[in-house]
Order: structure tokens, then sequence, then C-alpha cells
């Protein structure tokens, strides 16, 4: 199956993924003020795309941005502040040092994945103490939308929308994820989960405290 590599030579995001990219964007510069000091804070990005938006768009907030994913746009590369990690998931996040990142995302990534537990329980050895994983995942009622409104000739004429959801393991509602984070080595008084993107989605939290150190 061909899969559009969106932001690759001149390939545009689908109207639903910049409003869903937009109001995750919004989260990320809420937290970072609240919670981190921008002048050490590393961020990660785990399927960061090949234009890296989310690094991009918070290095007024980081000092330093770690991207992950199967290729990366070469001038982003030779950015300063910014390295890339290229290959499998699997592979590439045991690459990074233990207890090194602030905040880790994943932005539509976990619903791909075939053992999320194991990627987020990588990703919380990752964490600094009072770090946190940040995600969002399409939910039951997004894969509904996702597959009777969004697919439809006329929001996508070009039929590249199944190729994506073709691919998806799983969807998640808050009770579907909150075990995955307990099992990923997590306490309830650590994780956050609230319903987005117009409940096409979950968003949520889960800092790595004392409580379960």
């Amino acid at each position: 199956m061909n899969i559009s590599i969106w932001g690759k030579d001149g390939e545009d995001y689908p109207f639903y993924d910049k409003i869903k990219f937009a109001l995750v964007l919004r989260s990320l510069k809420k937290i970072f003020p609240l919670h981190l000091d921008s002048s050490n804070a590393v961020l990660l990005d785990v399927g960061c795309g090949y234009d890296a938006r989310i690094l991009q768009n918070m290095l007024p907030w980081i000092s330093k941005g770690i991207g992950l994913d199967f290729e990366v746009a070469e001038n982003l590369k030779r950015h300063e502040r910014l390295s890339f990690l290229e290959g499998d998931l699997t592979d590439t996040l045991k690459n990074i040092p233990q207890e090194s990142v602030d905040v880790i995302v994943f932005l539509s990534i976990l619903e791909h994945l075939e053992d999320p537990v194991s990627i987020l329980s990588d990703a919380r050895r990752l964490l600094r103490m009072n770090g946190r994983i940040f995600f969002c995942s399409p939910t039951w009622f997004g894969k509904w939308v996702l597959e009777r409104i969004i697919s439809n000739k006329l929001l996508d004429p070009y039929g590249e929308t199944p190729k994506q959801y073709n691919s998806h393991k799983m969807y998640y509602d808050p009770r579907d994820m909150w075990p995955l984070l307990v099992k990923a080595g997590f306490v309830s008084t650590e994780i956050k989960i609230w319903r987005s993107n117009f409940g096409c989605s979950i968003s949520g939290y889960a800092e790595k405290t004392e409580a379960s150190a």
C-alpha cells in the first residue's frame, strides 16, 4: 500500500489534520510555560513527520527537540537545536538516553501500534522526573467520522484518508487508554485524559512523579 508522506514534495495535509494539529499545538504551548523551564527543556516527538511541524513550532519554548520517524527533510537535520533518528520506532527509542527528555508527544501514533504498552513503557523510561507524555488518538466515534464523512469524495477527492486509517490497530476512548498507561508504569494520579476535536479524539497526558518511582 502506497501512503503519501504529508509535507514532502508539496504534499498538503488534509484539512482535518490541520485542525487537529492546531488544537494539539495550542495545548502544548499551554503546558510548557506552566511546567517546564524553556532554557533546558527537551521535547521528543514520536512520529514527527517529514517536516517535523511540532518541533519547528515549539522551538521558542524548548532548548532541544528530538524527532523520530522513517524519513525527515534533509534541511531540518542541519538545525543546531534539532536532532532526528530515522527508522523503526522500537529501535530508535532505545537509542535515547534514560531520563533525558521532558515531554514526549504521540500525535496520532498510538493507534498504529501493535504493542502500545511496550512503546509507552520505553517512553516513560526516557522521561525526567515530572516529565510528561502527551498523546492524541482517534476515538471510536472518530473512526465513524473518518470512514463515513472525512473519506467522502468531496472532502478527500484523492482517496488518501483510507490509506491512513486502514493501518489503525485500535481506537481509544478514555477507558481504553487508561489501562495502557497503568501497564506502562504510570499510576492513576499521574494520568489525565479528555475528549477533544469535537469528540473525534482523546487527548491527555501522563506525568512521571515520585508516586510511581
